[in-house]
Order: structure tokens, then sequence, then C-alpha cells
């Protein structure tokens, strides 16, 4: 029993260096960062990109054309609420996956699967990651969220997806870029 706790705790260590966002964190957050996502923010690049490009054809198309600083407003506004829900998303997909990422090569060394992070704070993470895109989304616009949330909550099925097709990516790309 013994080097089974040996070998979980050096698992726990063996996180890569903190590398993007997470580099800035004290080493005691870094598995949050990680597990948020923080290293590598091209999922939530790729979100926020499809939002703003259909805000630039928008501003263009409205009528009179909308100024440059509700412009602006709304462009941080959406590459924040694109964050966080890409960020919640991940550690959604982490607490539904974290017994079959102990068993990939690639996945095995995510925060949930090596104890770097608990259930208990997963799950507190991914409740205030929610609330707090939720509440962004609201300062943009109360209809804003109304048409977010059904899609946030599809994103809840993604996961899920994963043991029912081989094509789960499809979900993920309809809930992530909806048009």
């Amino acid at each position: 029993m013994s080097h089974l706790k040996s070998s979980t705790d050096r698992l726990k260590q063996l996180s890569p260096a903190p590398e993007g966002l997470a580099a800035v964190f004290p080493s005691s957050w870094v598995p949050f960062a990680e597990v948020s996502r923080l290293n590598n923010p091209a999922g939530s690049m790729n979100i926020f990109f499809a939002c703003f490009f259909g805000l630039m054809l928008a501003s263009r198309l409205s009528t009179p054309m909308m100024e440059w600083m509700p412009l602006v407003r709304i462009t941080l506004g959406l590459l924040i609420s694109a964050f966080l829900f890409h960020s919640w998303a991940c550690v959604w997909n982490d607490i539904v996956d974290a017994d079959l990422d102990k068993q990939v090569e690639r996945t095995k060394y995510r925060p949930l699967p090596r104890g770097a992070v608990s259930f208990h704070d997963a799950y507190f993470l991914c409740a205030a990651e929610a609330l707090v895109w939720a509440a962004s989304l609201w300062l943009l616009s109360p209809q804003t969220l109304l048409w977010a949330l059904p899609f946030g909550g599809l994103f809840l099925l993604y996961p899920f997806c994963k043991r029912f097709t081989n094509y789960p990516q499809i979900v993920s790309c309809i809930v992530s870029h909806p048009r």
C-alpha cells in the first residue's frame, strides 16, 4: 500500500512546468489554472473570434453604424465571457472524464487525474466560473444571457457524448459556435 501512496504522490508532482497565464500564478494555484486551461487559451480564442467576427459583421450592418466605444466595451465583454465559458467547460469536462483521463497517456497528468485538484474544489471552481460567465453575459445584455444559457446547458452533455459516439466534437462545435 505504501508503494501505491508514493507513486500517487509522485504523480501529483509530475505536472509540466506552468505555461501561458498559469505561469503567473503562485505554485499552489497552478493546478487550478491548468484545469481551467489558462495554460492553453486556444479554445478561448476560438470561441472569442467566432463571436468577434459576428460582432464586426453586425456592427457594419446596423443602422446607424455602431460607434467605436460601445464596440470596444462589447469586444472586451466577449473576450472575458469566452475565457470564462471555455474555462468552466474544461473543468466540467475534466470532472466527468477524470476516470477515463487516468487511462489515457495524453490526459493522465491533468490536475484531476493526478490528484492535484480535488473533486470538491473542481466542482466549486466549475460553478464559480459558470456563475461569473453568466454574470459577464448579463452585463453585455440580459438578452445575450438568454441566448447563451441553452448552449451552456448543451455543453454539459459534451463529455458524455464521448461515451456514445465517435464524433463528440460535433456537439462541441455546435455549442461553441452557434450561428
